[in-house]
């Protein structure tokens, strides 16, 4: 993931080695788990447009491709959560969200 993070608006990943040890000694580093599905954020002109600037990208299998665009709605939901549609009211949080881009045709 972090020449796809590279590759996506030139910038670097948020937490390369130096910066992660850093963050560690002054508290734990957070990780938030996201459920996205593949096949309905494949219409999404955003993620075809993110597709595209990604180098070496799966052209043939399913399960790559698949990978690959829940990659970049990880990327999506840390770097540009306004593009998600966000959970509903009355969503209980024990329900959890699937994360889809606002722009799905």
């Amino acid at each position: 993931m972090d020449n796809t993070a590279r590759q996506l608006h030139g910038m670097e990943p948020s937490f390369d080695g130096e910066n992660l040890t850093r963050m560690s000694k002054s508290r734990p580093p957070e990780l938030t788990a996201i459920e996205a599905y593949p096949s309905a954020c494949k219409r999404s002109g955003l993620i075809q447009s993110l597709r595209q600037r990604v180098e070496n990208q799966p052209r043939q299998d399913k399960d790559e491709m698949d990978a690959l665009t829940c990659a970049l709605m990880a990327y999506l939901f840390a770097n540009r959560p306004e593009e998600l549609i966000p959970p509903t009211a009355p969503t209980p949080a024990s329900e959890g969200w699937i994360w889809i881009p606002k722009d799905i045709r």
